[in-house]
């Protein structure tokens, strides 16, 4: 008895085990394709970024630059 209950338990684990790997690979596709769109986003995300960053320092300079062009 305590063998073939040892036995169902092994066989649900490989069971589980065996739906977690074939869904990663045969039905995966569509985590494939999530994770390459979430890159794409976050590309353009740091893309915008960056521009925003850029203006922000290129608005202090010419601020400064005016104030001490004002100064003088």
């Amino acid at each position: 008895m305590i063998i073939l209950t040892i036995g169902l338990i092994a066989a649900i684990l490989m069971l589980t085990a065996a739906v977690f790997v074939f869904g990663f690979h045969v039905g995966g596709e569509h985590w494939q394709s999530e994770l390459t769109r979430v890159r794409m986003e976050a590309i353009q995300a740091e893309r915008q970024l960056h521009n925003l960053t850029r203006q922000a320092f290129v608005a202090m300079a010419e601020e400064a630059q005016s104030r001490r062009q004002h100064e003088r």
